[in-house]
């Protein structure tokens, strides 16, 4: 397979699920691709909603959670734009912080059927 975006590394979320299954076995690795996967809409639009209300404070210690989950998979993309907008959450005007959280929304689409597919194959050595 091909990166899905220049952004995207397959093989390191292929290394990274490998690593995984063998330091928490398959099934509890699978889990934890899944609750990544359905918890990450969420942030998404909580964050966009703290953007709306001027939260700054709070939407900086999410964007401090997005990278940590995020680079336990290995999403560098993900992990970087969370970083950026930890970063930038003190400073810069809401616009731009808005398109941050529409990056960090693209990527994680872009990530997502890999992460669902690698999820399975866990799933199924288990």
């Amino acid at each position: 397979m091909t990166p899905l975006a220049n952004n995207f590394d397959l093989p390191l979320l292929e290394a990274t699920s490998r690593q995984l299954a063998e330091e928490i076995g398959s099934e509890s690795a699978s889990e934890l691709f899944m609750c990544y996967l359905q918890d990450s809409p969420g942030r998404f639009e909580e964050m966009k909603r703290l953007v709306g209300v001027g939260d700054r404070k709070s939407l900086g210690l999410l964007a401090h959670s997005i990278k940590g989950s995020s680079s336990i998979f290995g999403l560098s993309a993900l992990e970087s734009l969370g970083h950026q907008l930890e970063n930038e959450s003190e400073t810069e005007g809401l616009e731009r912080l808005g398109g941050l959280i529409q990056e960090l929304d693209r990527e994680f689409k872009l990530a997502a059927p890999e992460i669902l597919r690698l999820s399975s194959e866990l799933a199924a050595r288990a």
